[in-house]
């Protein structure tokens, strides 16, 4: 393969655009055992409204391929983006090149993802494993690596690779408690077997769903679904995963702190009708309604609750 400046549409500055088909990845040489769905989702969004704001960092291979040593999520998220049409042209991959060993580069992934907490505890198990199994670490220099972790705790952590997949991706998510999974290692197979069973049907679902939604839009019964293009459908996901929408209003909830010209600005539509309402009305009432003009200044109610109430007294 040409080294990194001789491959087309690579962009020769500090930082390069290099087409994410050309770079190699891995799960083994990365310490993200499972990117979640969530997750890369929300870098869709984020990408496709502000860029891709962080380079990944790649290595040299022995054939002049470019392997990715810390991105994972940036890297598929690109690749999604350019999979689905969702921009004008498909997206490049801004990368750093890092001079690593195979040991060097994952460590450094390790490192990077450990620092900002950013490894569940399956992540961690597996990184350890790795460390130990390839790069012949010991208990002590893989707790060093994974921010200053006894011996104890690596020892600990690995246990968890004994477990069935499916119980691992559970952990991994945060469906199944780290404890839970614990007590899981000191049953017998078959004890845990309806479980596995039950976490695997449940994820098949959760992917039939998810393809169901990037695929069509629901239509009100008896009426012909109309076709709606794939690129049309994710802005539609990334638009609600970046800008969820506001809850509705109820009778109870305001509409926030209002600024000087939003008052003003309501009191003098409506300064003809004030007047006749607080014209010759008990004490008592005009008393409550201030109350709620305080309220509403507050933001505590709305303009149309507080036009009711106002017109309600005048009506009195």
């Amino acid at each position: 393969m040409a080294w990194i400046g001789d491959l087309p549409g690579v962009v020769r500055q500090n930082v390069y655009a290099v087409p994410p088909e050309h770079i190699v990845t891995d799960p083994a040489e990365n310490s993200r055992r499972f990117p979640s769905a969530e997750s890369i989702d929300s870098l869709i969004a984020s990408i496709l409204e502000d860029g891709q704001q962080v380079p990944i960092k790649v290595r040299r291979g022995r054939d002049n391929s470019l392997h990715l040593v810390y991105g994972t999520r940036r890297l598929e998220a690109i690749r999604q983006i350019n999979a689905a049409s969702l921009g004008p042209k498909p997206l490049k991959v801004s990368c750093q090149l890092v001079d690593a060993t195979d040991e060097t580069a994952f460590v450094s992934s390790v490192v990077e993802n450990a620092q900002r907490g950013d490894l569940s505890p399956i992540d961690q198990a597996h990184a350890a494993g790795r460390l130990r199994k390839e790069f012949g670490k010991t208990n002590e220099e893989i707790g060093r690596i994974l921010g200053g972790k006894s011996a104890g705790w690596v020892s600990q952590i690995t246990r968890l690779l004994d477990l069935d997949l499916e119980i691992q991706r559970a952990v991994h998510s945060g469906k199944l408690a780290q404890t839970t999974a614990y007590e899981m290692l000191s049953q017998a197979p078959d004890k845990t077997s309806g479980v596995v069973a039950e976490l695997r049907a449940e994820r098949k679902r959760e992917a039939a769903a998810r393809t169901a939604n990037s695929t069509a839009s629901r239509e009100p019964a008896g009426e012909k679904p109309e076709a709606k293009p794939a690129r049309a459908i994710k802005r539609e996901q990334v638009r609600r995963a970046k800008r969820p929408e506001p809850p509705a209003e109820t009778a109870e909830v305001g509409e926030g702190p209002r600024s000087r010209h939003q008052i003003l600005s309501f009191w003098t539509e409506t300064s003809e009708l004030g007047g006749t309402a607080y014209a010759a009305r008990p004490s008592e009432d005009v008393r409550a309604f201030a109350k709620d003009v305080l309220r509403h200044a507050e933001g505590g109610i709305t303009d149309r609750q507080l036009l009711n109430r106002l017109l309600k007294l005048a009506e009195k």
